[in-house]
C-alpha cells in the first residue's frame, strides 16, 4: 500500500480515473505541510479532503 502525503496535493491514478488530491488532518504530528494547521485556524473543522479529476470512460451515477 503507498503513503500519500498529508497537507500537500498529490496525483494518483486507479483503472477508472485520475486526478489529484489534497488530505489536511488538523494536529497531525507528521503533516508533510508544517504550516497547513492555519488552514484550521479559528475553525472548527478537524479534517479536509479535495479531490480533482476526471473519469477514464462514462460511468452511471447509480455504478458509483
Amino acid at each position: 500500500m503507498k503513503a500519500y502525503p498529508v497537507g500537500i496535493p498529490f496525483e494518483f491514478e486507479t483503472d477508472l480515473f485520475v486526478g489529484k488530491a489534497l488530505l489536511r488532518v488538523k494536529g497531525l504530528a507528521n503533516s508533510d505541510d508544517p504550516e497547513g494547521d492555519k488552514y484550521f485556524s479559528g475553525r472548527c473543522r478537524t479534517y479536509q479532503h479535495v479531490i480533482q479529476g476526471r473519469f477514464k470512460e462514462e460511468i452511471q451515477v447509480s455504478d458509483l
